[in-house]
């Protein structure tokens, strides 16, 4: 059933007169009983008088060659149309190249000077594809040796049409590599694949992917961007590295090319620095990737590069993104030109002409599902059913292209003769004509590219590309959770192109992708050095902006293999500062939104090495691959090193920084401090260990001791030299100098002297120890590396119990500690740290390995600590460097040092000087208003009471002195054979001690407030006051009897409960009452009545209503001193009446003699609505009153009016 499909298209496109019909006959004579095998038979267009040819493979059928590709066939018919168009031009007489004038001509065509098409179905195989062309070629006589040659040669060969499926252009590409022939590509994959073969004399009429980077590269300038993250479908394909070229040329860094199958993609993603994403993906393989939840999340911009040149349609467009997505997606995608006369054509072919061609036939039963005998085919229907094949427009820009350069050649016989055979004299001379061509489309030709121009122009793959094709930039985004679209920018191909940018929003404004300097994609590096993986692990490997170098001896040997003596510690504990700071201690602000990561350099004990590595990473580009990834370091990207080398390597590294050649800083543990402006030491310097060593003989009265010296070790001397130059100054005499370094085995060793100061590595003191004969009296003191002697002797510690050790205060934390006893291969996955427990279990963790050990660890192996060197580098200080000094110093914890310490024990006690100072000053200033308020005269001024509290403190701050200058107030506590902390030196008992002055004064103000108990001046505060007192008193003999009871480890919890308890008890009986009575009492201005029936029963004390000439002091209460004197009158009598007298006062009738009218009283706020006051129903108690005008109260709440009653004047 195939045949008819090839005979039928025939006829579709030659019309049927004497000549062509005999080509057609004797093409049907030549089928074959094969059916099948008859389908790759070449159908062709040979009209007599033919003057040019072009042709090519075109994939008409599947690979199973029966079902029909719907798209080609319009592509065939697309090309007869636009030479239908150019053909009835009355200019193109003398070079046409085929012609159909209407669908009538299907049945009655007229005959004209024609040129023809050739055009093999390839059943969308490769090879059929190299086999079709090669068939046309040979039709017009490409392969003719040149002695075969006619005069009068047959159609002249214009170009070759390459197939456009990618797989096919890839197996013709190869053949046209060596050949000279114009070939045309239609569609972006087959661009793509003569591309990548660098095939010249190709030309385009599709957007290719320099295109598509041309027009990105004009959307990141806009938004003043220049760092992408490329994601490719990871199939290694060359178009990937042209784009990353194309980029990089236009100074468009690449931070990172991720395949879409990575098993961390999102994560990889949200690690780049880049904020845009660039893809090099198909449309399915795009949808796919984007709808994924952890792509979506992101806050990202990913634009889209399509790789086989399609466009996603509208509702494509509104389906792309999910409603929740943050992500926003730009598609590059072409813009197809629309071309409504061609659709009006190809219906119109359809419907008049499918009954009478299979080929129309079977187009029709496939794509609007109808059958020859039962088809009735409404023009309407197939209209809203049509859809345009997106290579339509590129096969008819390419028919034109063609057209234009054969009308040339035909107008100029000089021209016309180079080219009256192939040579690539003639390929030349048309890509020639088709560089300098200038078409322009008149009423002529097809309406939709009417005022367009058809202009050709070297693009960045050194390509033909037709102008006039267009791209655009379509940005999809949620608003509100509903999906938006909107143009971005247009790009038109042509020299210039056209472009045609739209605004951003503010959004797009905002988002900035900047490549930093630093970065190493950013940087410059031509001189790539690839160094050993095995010697370089970064923590957590990705790019990082700065890295902070560590510098270990992991492995030892000469072949770098052997972790006998390695000090796991070290690297561990550089590791867990360094993740500590940067998850614990963001905010302090110090690399804020900068991160930096950690490298750690294996530098195998040898100082060569680490010179080496240093100057590698000051100077040049070096790159290792770890985890699948490579990273690469570019110069001045690391801002400090941190050195746990020891010895001759030390010292060697120190002499490069001291050259100046860097800016990095270097922080060793090494104890010897330089002058040196870039390099800090993290332990105390060799001359404060000496002093603190010298201080610690003279306490103990040991002036005349025996140094025992390891000469080999560079440490050990510098410290010895400090300790022999400030000894004798200091009173401290060296009686000998025992040499016990070297090889030399040490042999019935003895001191001369009762104290023998070691100097000497930890192996070195071991050996010394167990080969000396210790008396009974005699003490080694270890300095240095020394502390660590019980390391190499566990078996002897026993043996020397007066050991005494002045080191550096090493702190192991309990979370550093509680992270190396559950650190596990699992939970941390550094290789370094692998081959150590590889090492140390002898099992691998990796296939690697396994051939070694012969058996796999289970990966839940832990460090024993007991083993562990605990020489962390400083673990309490983390430094922070610029590339130029010293930045900052972090204590990350604050430790008993000898000045907290101090102000542990002075504050405590200060602290309660002043609480019961004052509580005494009150209560004796509340004491001194009750005896002599009412029985003299005398005033006693308030600076008396400061003068006592100030007294009281002084006292205490004089105590306190003695703790000041107390020398040492801190020590190493070793709290089991494992465990040291820093802790007070002071003892319990001393510390209890420190507060007996406290004790006195809560005795004594216990004693005053029980005195004072039944005082009800200042609203009862005396009564408060004993509550305190008591409370507090029996808080502390609480405290102190459990401090002096419980262990060590619970006297600071006591401390703590103590003084909250304290303080609570204060806070709720002293200023408790007092904001009882501010929130629930008011005062109020009532008339001021004499009581002739006094009660003080009340919770407030009664003023006294006959002002007399009686001491103030400041503990009167508000009504008796305040009250009296804003009332605005005074009082004087000339009565002798006694105070105490109960009855009527006598009116006084002189003018000055006048009593107070008003004063103030307090009353609850619950019973201010009533009309008249407590005070006025006493005041009123059988006597007869009568209204007076309205007194405001300032402080009353409500609106209402109160009344006050005052009794009226008594009459003689």
């Amino acid at each position: 059933m195939i045949l008819p499909y090839l005979v039928t298209f025939l006829l579709l496109l030659v019309p049927p007169v004497t000549s062509s019909t005999a080509n057609i006959s004797s093409l049907i004579e030549a089928l074959g009983p094969n059916k099948l095998c008859s389908v790759y038979d070449p159908f062709k267009v040979l009209p007599e008088n033919n003057k040019f040819q072009i042709g090519g493979s075109f994939p008409l059928h599947q690979d199973d060659c029966t079902t029909l590709r719907p798209d080609t066939v319009q592509e065939i018919v697309a090309i007869q149309w636009a030479l239908t168009h150019w053909n009835q031009k009355d200019e193109n007489g003398d070079c046409k190249l085929g012609k159909l004038p209407s669908d009538q001509s299907l049945s009655h065509p007229v005959i004209s000077p024609l040129s023809g098409l050739y055009a093999g179905d390839t059943c969308s195989r490769s090879a059929e594809s190299l086999s079709q062309s090669l068939r046309f070629l040979d039709s017009v006589g490409y392969h003719e040796p040149k002695e075969c040659r006619t005069e009068t040669p047959g159609a002249k060969l214009l170009g070759l049409i390459a197939p456009k499926d990618y797989e096919s252009s890839m197996s013709l590409g190869k053949f046209l590599s060596v050949s000279a022939i114009p070939v045309a590509a239609y569609s972006s994959e087959s661009v793509n694949a003569l591309t990548e073969l660098d095939v010249e004399n190709t030309i385009a009429t599709s957007p290719t992917i320099g295109v598509y980077v041309e027009a990105l590269i004009r959307l990141m300038n806009q938004m003043r961007s220049n760092l992408v993250t490329v994601v490719d479908d990871g199939s290694q394909n060359p178009v990937t590295k042209r784009v990353i070229s194309y980029l990089r040329d236009a100074d468009i860094f690449v931070s990172e090319s991720i395949p879409i199958d990575h098993p961390f993609l999102a994560q990889a993603l949200e690690d780049s620095d880049s904020s845009i994403v660039v893809s090099i993906l198909n449309k399915k393989q795009l949808t796919k990737t984007v709808r994924h939840p952890s792509i979506y999340a992101m806050s990202k911009m990913w634009i889209s590069i399509p790789t086989e040149g399609e466009a996603l349609d509208e509702s494509e467009q509104l389906e792309l993104l999910h409603k929740k997505a943050k992500l926003e997606v730009v598609s590059l995608q072409p813009k197809y030109k629309e071309l409504p006369q061609f659709r009006d054509y190809f219906i119109r072919v359809l419907r008049n002409n499918f009954k009478n061609y299979q080929l129309l036939t079977s187009y029709i039963e496939q794509v609007y599902n109808c059958t020859n005998e039962d088809c009735d085919l409404d023009k309407d229907v197939m209209m809203k059913s049509y859809v345009q094949a997106r290579t339509a427009e590129a096969s008819i820009r390419m028919t034109y292209a063609f057209a234009a350069v054969a009308q040339i050649i035909g107008a100029n016989k000089q021209y016309e003769k180079t080219c009256s055979h192939a040579s690539s004299e003639c390929t030349e001379l048309i890509m020639e004509t088709l560089e300098t061509m200038d078409y322009a489309f008149n009423k002529q030709d097809p309406p939709e590219f009417a005022g367009e121009r058809l202009q050709f122009y070297r693009g960045t793959e050194n390509i033909l590309l037709a102008s006039g094709m267009q791209v655009e930039a379509i940005e999809i985004y949620n608003q509100d959770e509903e999906p938006v679209t909107s143009r971005l920018l247009s790009f038109t191909t042509g020299s210039p192109p056209t472009v045609i940018m739209s605004s951003l929003r503010s959004a797009d404004q905002r988002l900035r992708s900047i490549c930093a300097p630093y970065r190493p994609f950013c940087g410059q590096c031509p001189n790539l050095q690839n160094v050993n993986a095995d010697h370089h692990f970064l923590s957590i490997p990705r790019h990082y902006p700065l890295y902070l170098v560590g510098l270990f001896d992991l492995h030892s040997g000469q072949t770098c293999q052997s972790m006998a003596h390695t000090d796991i510690s070290l690297p561990m504990a550089f590791v867990h500062t360094v993740w500590t700071f940067k998850q614990r201690f963001p905010q302090l602000g110090l690399l804020k939104d900068l991160d930096f990561g950690a490298l750690l350099i294996d530098s195998c004990s040898s100082g060569k090495q680490a010179i080496e590595s240093v100057v590698r990473s000051e100077t040049q580009c070096f790159r290792f691959n770890q985890a699948g990834r490579n990273i690469t370091i570019v110069p001045k990207s690391v801002f400090g090193y941190a050195s746990a080398l020891h010895g001759d390597s030390q010292e060697s590294l120190k002499g490069y920084f001291s050259s100046g050649d860097t800016d990095a800083a270097l922080v060793s543990v090494d104890s010897e401090h330089s002058a040196l402006q870039r390099s800090f030491t993290a332990l105390p310097s060799s001359r404060n260990q000496a002093l603190a060593l010298l201080k610690l003989l003279n306490r103990m009265q040991w002036q005349f001791v025996t140094a025992a010296l390891s000469e080999q070790d560079p440490e050990s001397l510098s410290l010895f030299r400090s300790f022999e130059r400030l000894a004798l100054d200091r009173g401290v005499c060296l009686a000998e100098v025992i040499n016990i370094g070297g090889s030399s085995r040490l042999d019935n060793v003895r001191s001369t002297t009762n104290v023998t100061i070691i100097f000497a590595t930890a192996r070195n003191a071991a050996d010394y120890l167990i080969a000396s004969k210790t008396r009974g009296n005699h003490v080694n003191v270890m300095m240095g590396d020394a502390h660590d002697w019980y390391l190499h002797a566990p078996n002897n510690k026993e043996q020397f119990p007066g050991t005494v050790s002045v080191q550096p205060r090493n702190i192991l934390y309990g979370d550093f500690r509680e992270w190396l006893e559950t650190t596990t291969p699992l939970t941390l996955p550094e290789l370094w740290y692998w081959s150590y427990i590889e090492s140390r279990y002898g099992c691998a963790l990796s296939q690697k390995s396994k051939v070694i050990y012969g058996k796999m660890c289970t990966g839940d192996e832990l460090l024993k600590i007991e083993s562990l060197v605990e020489k962390e580098i400083n673990h309490g200080i983390l430094c922070s460097w610029n590339h130029h000094s010293l930045l900052n110093c972090i204590f990350l914890r604050f430790d008993p040092t000898d000045s907290v310490c101090r102000l542990r024990v002075i504050l405590h006690g200060l602290g309660y000087t002043i609480c019961f100072g004052v509580m005494i000053a009150k209560a004796t200033q509340l004491r001194n208003a009750e005896t002599l308020g009412f029985g003299t005269s005398i005033h006693i001024s308030f600076w008396n009471y400061w003068l006592l509290l100030f007294f009281i403190v002084g006292v205490q701050i004089a105590l306190s002195i003695s703790w000041f200058l107390e020398p040492f107030m801190s020590t190493i506590g070793v709290i089991d054979t494992n465990v040291q902390r820093m802790m007070c030196t002071m003892g319990k008992v001393e510390f209890v001690v420190s507060n007996f002055y406290v004790m006195i004064l809560i005795l004594m103000a216990l004693f005053i407030n029980m005195l004072n108990r039944n005082i009800k001046r200042n609203y009862k505060e005396t009564k408060w006051l004993l509550y305190s007192t008591v409370g507090c008193f029996f808080t502390w003999v609480a405290w102190i009897t459990l401090y002096l009871v419980l262990g060590h480890e619970f006297r600071d919890t006591v401390i703590v409960v103590e003084l909250v308890a304290c303080a609570t008890i204060l806070l709720g009986f002293l200023f408790g009452p007092k904001i009882y009575i501010l929130l629930s009492y008011e005062p109020v201005v009532v008339a001021f009545k004499r009581d002739p029936f006094p009660n003080h029963t009340d919770l407030f004390e009664k003023d006294d209503d006959l002002p007399s000439q009686r001491a103030v002091s400041p503990a009167s209460s508000t009504s008796s001193s305040s009250n009296r004197s804003s009332s605005g009158s005074s009082y004087t009598s000339s009565s002798k009446r006694p105070v105490n007298a109960v009855g009527p006062l006598p009116l006084q009738r002189n003018i000055e003699d006048q009593s107070p009218i008003f004063h103030t009283v307090m009353r609850k706020k619950t019973k201010v609505r009533r009309s008249n006051s407590e005070h006025d129903t006493i005041m009123n108690v059988g006597i007869p009153m009568t209204s007076v005008p309205i007194i405001r109260s300032p402080s009353a709440r409500d609106e209402k009016v109160h009344r006050v009653a005052i009794s009226p004047p008594l009459r003689d």
